[in-house]
């Protein structure tokens, strides 16, 4: 997943009804995850893969969830934070290699590889035929975000 996961939290808070803060606190949390790429690209200078940080860790992201939820007494924004971050590895899951066995194995699994068949790793996702996941949560977010319009 490379640009879906503000419209997937956008679609996330308008379907639990969420407001306010929880809104918001959804669409952070959607894309919180890839907070590292400023690891990556500025401390790392990407010899790293981004998804081997603990933030794409998902065994940490459910105890760290469940922990932020658990503190924070079930407030709202915790749980639309903690949501919008487990959708976040989710979407990820299909083709961006993640750590599922973690702590057992550091071994990186996805489903669906997507080979290097363009000049660029970006070129090579949107040429690829799983680009209709992606395509398809936007068009899922624009109609929400239209039938919003509507509503008003």
């Amino acid at each position: 997943m490379i640009t879906a996961h503000i419209p997937a939290g956008y679609a996330l808070a308008k379907s639990m009804r969420w407001t306010g803060a929880a809104f918001t606190a959804a669409i952070v949390g959607a894309v919180f995850p890839d907070i590292d790429l400023i690891w990556y690209f500025f401390i790392d200078d990407r010899l790293i893969n981004h998804h081997r940080y603990w933030v794409h860790v998902p065994l940490f992201t459910v105890l760290a969830s469940a922990i932020l939820i658990v503190v924070t007494r079930r407030h709202p924004v915790a749980i639309a934070f903690a949501a919008g971050w487990t959708l976040h590895i989710l979407l990820d899951a299909p083709t961006g290699r993640l750590m599922w066995l973690w702590p057992v194995s550091n071994t990186l699994y996805a489903p669906i590889d997507v080979p290097p068949t363009r000049s660029h790793w970006i070129l090579s996702f949107l040429t690829h035929w799983s680009v209709v996941f992606e395509v398809s949560i936007w068009a899922f977010a624009a109609t929400l975000f239209v039938r919003r319009k509507q509503v008003s």
